[in-house]
């Protein structure tokens, strides 16, 4: 439905997809000036829940944002609305004044964590960073709750150069609806050390 868009200018650009019978357009529905104070790298929609968009910048920062459709009484059509959750910075950062974040990716199921007693649907984030570190986040599907951190991949299995790109194994067909408490993800990595990773993770709810 929405399509994300963002750079060097630092905006965050949502397009809507309008279509009339066979042709398929995308019109530029909202503009965040100045989501990030740095370069914006990398974005990302939530497979899972298509409101949730996540971004990371070389501030160092991983910002998560809802992008909703509001109609005010007596309109016909509906603006789209963008609003920043929260943010949060990676774990490996340590005394730095900032680790820039240059790829995320959602992967393609959610997890189930305990919060405050309940059980509560999280997508999963993982996060590539300048450094070559990678960690894996949850991201509260319900609330705005601070993101839970699920595992830093250990420094000797990282790379050494930039992380470039991330990218989840599809599910299978025989995957889809598994409501497994215990499940297996694949995340493949590429970096400027001309290296390619891949990461096996097991997930189990809790």
């Amino acid at each position: 439905k929405f399509l994300a868009s963002t750079g060097k200018d630092r905006r965050l650009c949502i397009w809507k997809n309008n279509v009339a019978g066979d042709n398929t357009t995308f019109d530029l529905s909202a503009i965040m000036e100045s989501a990030h104070k740095r370069i914006v790298w990398s974005l990302d929609f939530c497979p899972e829940d298509s409101t949730l968009l996540a971004t990371g910048s070389r501030d160092g920062f991983v910002k998560i944002w809802r992008v909703t459709e509001d109609r005010a009484d007596g309109e016909t059509d509906a603006h789209v609305v963008v609003k920043e959750q929260y943010r949060f910075e990676p774990l490996c950062k340590g005394k730095k004044k900032a680790e820039p974040i240059t790829a995320i990716s959602f992967a393609p199921r959610t997890v189930s964590i305990e919060t405050d007693g309940e059980q509560v649907e999280h997508a999963i984030l993982a996060l590539g960073m300048e450094c070559g570190l990678i960690e894996v986040w949850a991201i509260s599907l319900k609330t705005s709750d601070v993101a839970v951190l699920l595992h830093s991949v250990p420094v000797s299995k990282c790379h050494i150069g930039v992380v470039k790109k991330l990218a989840w194994r599809p599910l299978q067909r025989n995957e889809k609806g598994n409501t497994s408490n215990s499940f297996d993800l694949t995340l493949a990595t590429c970096s400027s050390d001309h290296g390619v990773r891949i990461y096996r993770m097991e997930m189990t709810s809790n």
